[in-house]
């Protein structure tokens, strides 16, 4: 989810600019050194050198740091006045979407420098889409999880003029009064009086995926040529968006969302494949695991796509993991990704599994018995923990049973605050292992998260372990430092006895390190295990495989690998830096 750039038409991509949860971005209309784009964390980063160098131009602090920006757009009769919207994640789902409060809009008059909330729309929603009518600068509209709004002040007053979630809204060139909006579940609509009025315009959509429309753009220089992607493919309209007919040959993946028309030739674009669309509509995923997403372009109008994204590729992977069972399968995925990748042939090559478990990846962990069986911790929808049964292609929660696990001394203690258990709650997993000996045990940890601003529900650390695969989880606690600013990293789980475990401690999403701490009956009791360590700022723990015996202890600031017996004895330090993370084949180690 970062910016990148191409020189040559979309042959060759570079990174201009790293960062989480980009939500817009805009070019301006006669300067294309400026541009701007938008996150999600309450940030508009500009550059005035074609995305050479960025800066954060303005961060909604205070009383809007539960707000985000979604939407971006200059105007074209006054290209120095840009307008944006930022909408209250804590309102609205953290940003799916749903229905119509407050947002913001804001207002820069000196091409994106400096920036001034304008205005409130009420009931806009989350505002997907910001466009301004060619004539005038101070008509503005906004497209988003609210419907369809009208300003004609510059935005500073708004009436809703549709009352449809909607995603896309793109203006007819030359003829400002006529619009064309792609809706969330109903389709796409049509307006000849500036938004006043609205007729269903979806002929030739093939109803229902088709009917589930993202983003919809006219060509700049043929006010006839629309362009539509939807839940089931790329759709052209040749008279205006009144209808419309199927454009998709040579798509690898029909699921579309993103598109760009060039700005000169009509017959040229771009589009974006996705198989979830997480901050517009997060019901509407396509489960599995999926070959030939990416970025398309044509040259035909349409009538063919070829690939033209192969140098962009998914930064700030966060976790990888190989299959214990199965050589040469590798699972990873990203900070802020939209799921997952799994590779089968060594890395060579990668399929896609969207899930929303894999944003924020925390752990993998795998049955060492059942092949398609795997577990996954993470930092989404509040903190989860997710199962599948078939190789990654279905995703089923498990949180809500690891919740029914938490302890009465935790809840004495004032470290749950939801002692009802109604579902919703904000936690923070992260070390989860599967007994080898015994796939039926699990054990999973918790982190006592000071790093997200928000109010967790379960605090302290905590160890939940399962007999039964995770149907059900009791917690196993006595003897960890419970209220401790810490965070439960890492588990590891000696092979030959599903009792002997291994919790390792960091700082990591928390503030302090309390080393490795040790259990020999399963989570009854735990001892601490630091015998031998010179500092306790451990980073990861492994146990080897062939000889349970020896573990190995990465240790953060200096960097060491700590090498020492299960027993306690003293540990030995090996020389070597830990700058990467290696993951070593466990069946074919040589």
């Amino acid at each position: 989810m970062s910016v990148w750039k191409s020189k040559d038409s979309g042959a060759n991509w570079t990174q201009s600019d790293a960062s989480a949860h980009v939500s817009g971005l805009a070019i301006h209309p006669t300067n294309s050194g400026v541009i701007i784009y938008s996150v999600l964390e309450n940030n508009l980063y500009r550059s005035d050198d074609a995305g050479l160098i960025w800066s954060s131009v303005l961060t909604l602090a205070g009383a809007f740091r539960d707000k985000s920006f979604t939407a971006l757009s200059f105007s074209e009769s006054q290209p120095n006045i840009a307008y944006t919207a930022a909408s209250n994640v804590r309102d609205q789902g953290g940003m799916r979407g749903k229905g119509g409060a407050p947002a913001d809009v804001l207002i820069s008059t000196d091409s994106g420098q400096n920036w001034t909330v304008v205005g409130t729309c009420q009931t806009c929603g989350t505002v997907h889409t910001i466009s301004v009518d060619r004539r005038s600068p101070e008509i503005v509209f906004a497209a988003g999880s609210g419907g369809v709004h009208k300003s004609t002040d510059a935005g500073k007053t708004w009436v809703q003029s549709f009352n449809v979630a909607t995603i896309g809204l793109s203006i007819k060139p030359g003829e400002d009064d006529t619009l064309v909006i792609s809706t969330l579940n109903d389709g796409v609509y049509r307006s000849e009086d500036g938004g006043s009025n609205w007729i269903g315009s979806s002929d030739g959509l093939a109803a229902p995926d088709s009917m589930k429309t993202h983003r919809v753009a006219f060509a700049p220089t043929d006010g006839n040529l629309v362009y539509l992607t939807t839940h089931n493919g790329v759709f052209k309209s040749g008279d205006s968006g009144r209808t419309w007919r199927d454009s998709s040959d040579g798509l690898g993946y029909r699921f579309v969302h993103a598109i760009a028309v060039d700005p000169r030739d009509p017959d040229v674009a771009y589009v974006g494949t996705a198989s979830e669309l997480n901050t517009t509509h997060s019901e509407h995923m396509v489960d599995g695991i999926h070959d030939g997403e990416g970025l398309y372009k044509t040259t035909d109008g349409g009538a063919t796509w070829v690939p033209s994204g192969k140098d962009i590729s998914e930064s700030g992977i966060e976790q990888m993991a190989g299959h214990p069972l199965i050589p040469y399968t590798l699972w990873t995925a990203g900070a802020a990704g939209r799921g997952a990748y799994v590779s089968r042939d060594g890395g060579d090559s990668w399929l896609f599994a969207p899930f929303p478990g894999a944003h924020y990846p925390m752990v993998f962990a795998f049955s060492n018995t059942a092949p398609n069986t795997m577990y996954l911790t993470s930092w989404a929808h509040g903190g989860e923990l997710g199962k599948s049964i078939d190789g990654g292609s279905t995703w089923s929660s498990l949180k809500q049973k690891v919740l029914e696990g938490v302890s009465e001394s935790s809840i004495a203690q004032g470290l749950y605050r939801n002692a009802e258990r109604t579902g919703g709650e904000f936690i923070h997993l992260h070390g989860l292992a599967v007994a080898p000996s015994d796939p039926d045990v699990m054990y999973v940890g918790s982190v006592n998260d000071t790093r997200n601003p928000v109010e967790f529900h379960l605090k302290g650390i905590h160890v939940f372990r399962s007999e039964d695969a995770g149907r059900s989880w009791s917690e196993r606690s006595v003897g960890l430092p419970s209220d401790a600013k810490t965070a439960v990293n890492a588990l590891v789980v000696d092979p030959r006895d599903p009792n002997t475990v291994y919790a390792m401690t960091s700082s990591h999403e928390s503030e302090v390190s309390k080393g490795v701490y040790k259990t020999t009956d399963g989570g009854e009791t735990w001892n601490e295990s630091n015998k031998g360590l010179r500092h306790v700022e451990t980073n990861d723990i492994q146990i080897d495989p062939l000889s349970p015996d020896v573990l190995y202890l990465a240790m953060d600031t200096p960097r060491f690998i700590q090498g020492g017996r299960c027993d306690g004895q003293a540990g030995q330090s090996l020389a070597g830096s830990l700058d990467e993370c290696t993951l070593v084949d466990p069946v074919h180690a040589a």
